[in-house]
């Protein structure tokens, strides 16, 4: 997050990468220290804005490009995969992507209090899920109106170069206000969620939750490796580092759920089920 920050100030508004480097750990350090009413307002306005701003960006980018993108489509297009892409390849791809982002659960798990039955936290799940799903698309087909150019699909922030090409100044001043907002409550909501993970911890022990000055301590521990880390640059943060993490997940996180986890379900419904049984036959 903050190497994107970075990239996306220094293309917008030319300000220095390590600027926006800097700004958003800052940003996502105040915020943390607020924590969370301040943190749920500061990502509710953010989420609307990013919102308007991908329908700004989709009808820009699509409508200039749909011829193009109906060719790709029809003509299964693939050229920018050395090699082309197989079946198996997109299956993969798909589940390495899925794992980049089953990251976020087990940390924000602890960090969901509202919802206290099974219908709120399924309805929530469904919102979330629409409310993620939906950018991507809009961005896939902005993406297609120009594959396979390398110009835009290597680029270290793609729709930033479609915005050079579609829209004012504005328009790219407007994103990289909107962006930078978006990948600061990004880091914000996974930091925080981090932070209450170990809160949820420390209850279970018996133990006292962190104070605030602790957690802005871990919180700005975790920024300091963060500040670190941008300096491999996003490309190779994503191509490496993702894929790393995302190997890692699914080791620790989505086997043992798909296994143990349905495992566990099936056995406490059959005990449940006997009790029930149990019981009626007393």
């Amino acid at each position: 997050m903050a190497s994107a920050t970075g990239e996306i100030v220094n293309k917008t508004i030319g300000l220095n990468y390590w600027v926006g480097v800097i700004a958003v750990i800052l940003a996502v350090g105040i915020l943390n220290f607020y924590g969370t009413k301040v943190i749920e307002k500061f990502e509710t306005y953010g989420t609307v804005a990013l919102y308007a701003a991908y329908i700004i960006f989709g009808v820009l980018a699509i409508s200039k490009n749909i011829g193009n993108i109906q060719h790709v489509l029809v003509t299964g297009d693939t050229s920018f995969v050395e090699g082309g892409s197989s079946i198996r390849y997109i299956i993969w791809t798909g589940i390495v992507y899925v794992a980049y982002n089953l990251i976020v659960y087990p940390a924000s798990f602890a960090s969901l209090k509202r919802q206290t039955t099974r219908k709120e936290s399924v309805i929530s799940g469904i919102i979330a899920g629409v409310l993620m799903t939906v950018p991507w698309f809009i961005t896939y087909f902005a993406f297609m109106g120009y594959y396979p150019q390398e110009a835009i699909l290597a680029s270290s922030v793609p729709w930033l170069d479609i915005l050079y090409q579609v829209g004012g100044t504005w328009t790219i001043v407007l994103f990289g206000v909107v962006m930078g907002w978006t990948l600061i409550e990004t880091s914000t909501g996974v930091l925080h969620a981090f932070v209450e993970r170990v809160n949820s911890t420390l209850s279970d022990y018996g133990k006292e939750t962190l104070t605030r000055g602790q957690s802005a301590v871990l919180t700005i521990v975790v920024l300091v490796i963060a500040t670190v880390f941008s300096k491999f640059g996003i490309i190779d943060l994503i191509a490496k580092g993702y894929e790393a993490m995302s190997y890692g997940t699914m080791i620790v996180y989505a086997l043992p759920l798909l296994t143990i986890g349905i495992y566990k379900i099936v056995k406490e419904s059959k005990n449940k089920q006997n009790t029930e049984d149990t019981e009626k036959a007393n």
